[in-house]
């Protein structure tokens, strides 16, 4: 299923339609907004979660037509400003009660505040820490942080004899904090810190980020890094002769378009996870995520899982509500109690707003498949 720019999954009012002539009364429709990027080097990521969430929702309205579930996705190009406009438009214009599935640490920053001024559920997939830092009572985030997963990347490192660990990450302000996580997990696993480099969104210094690894003489390197560079770089490891078993990558670097680009050559290369691996499981919830993709022509990958399993805990707490669903019955209803799904879970109970720190490791096979 394609995106383009500016897609409208129509989408819901905040009532109940009157009573048809027949005198049953018309399915009640949510309206869901989501901005996400849709286009760019990003777009490929957004695309597969929009998929995933839709694919979800379609779901859901097959299994209970008696609440009509529609999304209403705009593109943002991960670009805060234009973020912000298009949920002003979700929020005041296409009356969502809910903005779903915000990826970026730009975007997550531009639209945290006005959903808490609007006093509008914020679903986000942003893994960035420096978000999360600021109290926001209307923001729920439903991925572990970076943080935690550079952790468990080092943490796994130190589990197969790597005695020391690089860290590569994009060139971002917040690449700080993650190279902090790398120091203190290295310490807490008696592995020696090499260093870290910072490495272009586009991959322009993918030769010098390789220098500086190489000469560290780390037995690993964790790669904090997504977006068009990693595919540049990862055929600068190859080309440097660097064993694919000794470098990991973030979940949100995986892309399928990566993984197909690089399977033959890059077998072996770890990969972290956010969410458990859907093509090791054969749970109901399982069948339920199939039958999704197939009804929807989407593909199985963890990227449209991750948004499956976040737009199926957006309909389990939507079918905690009674009466209309409006903004605030939506968000009593996540804090009412966790949402689990055998060994991922999202809580947001106690006022908490980081549902999940779930982290996996996998490692991709020649078949392009990941194996945990």
């Amino acid at each position: 299923m394609s995106f383009s720019r500016r897609t409208f999954v129509r989408a819901a009012a905040l009532a109940p339609l009157p009573l048809l002539s027949t005198g049953i009364r018309a399915a009640e429709v949510v309206r869901i907004g989501q901005t996400v990027a849709l286009s760019g080097n990003f777009g490929e990521m957004g695309g597969m979660y929009t998929q995933g969430i839709k694919a979800a929702l379609d779901h859901a309205n097959r299994k209970n037509p008696a609440r009509h579930l529609e999304l209403v996705t705009l593109d943002d190009k991960l670009d805060g400003p234009t973020a912000l406009q298009n949920a002003r438009r979700l929020v005041e214009q296409e009356k969502v009660v809910s903005v779903i599935g915000v990826t970026g640490t730009g975007v997550a920053k531009a639209v945290m505040p006005y959903c808490e001024e609007r006093k509008v559920p914020l679903f986000a997939l942003t893994g960035d820490d420096s978000v999360r830092k600021v109290r926001q009572d209307w923001t729920f985030f439903s991925c572990a942080s970076y943080g935690d997963e550079v952790k468990n990347m080092v943490r796994h490192g130190s589990t197969i004899s790597h005695r020391s660990v690089f860290v590569v990450h994009t060139d971002v302000p917040a690449g700080a904090s993650w190279v902090e996580s790398a120091k203190l997990s290295a310490q807490e696993n008696k592995l020696d810190f090499k260093g870290s480099a910072a490495a272009a969104p586009d991959g322009s210094n993918a030769d010098a980020v390789l220098k500086a690894f190489v000469d560290s003489k780390a037995s690993f390197v964790v790669m904090v890094y997504a977006g068009a560079g990693v595919k540049l770089l990862l055929e600068k490891l190859q080309q440097a002769h660097i064993y694919p078993g000794s470098i990991y990558l973030l979940s949100q670097g995986a892309t399928p378009g990566l993984v197909e680009s690089v399977r033959s050559s890059a077998s072996g290369l770890i990969v972290s996870q956010v969410v458990p691996n859907p093509f090791a499981s054969t749970s109901p919830l399982m069948r339920d995520y199939e039958a999704a993709l197939a009804a929807a022509g989407a593909p199985k990958n963890y990227l449209t899982y991750q948004g499956f399993l976040l737009g199926r805990a957006y309909t389990d707490a939507l079918a905690r509500t009674k009466g209309t669903a409006t903004a605030a019955a939506i968000a009593d209803a996540l804090r009412d109690g966790p949402l689990a799904y055998g060994n991922y879970k999202l809580d947001y109970t106690g006022g908490r707003q980081f549902g999940t720190s779930y982290t996996d490791i996998s490692m991709l096979a020649k078949d392009g498949r990941f194996i945990s």
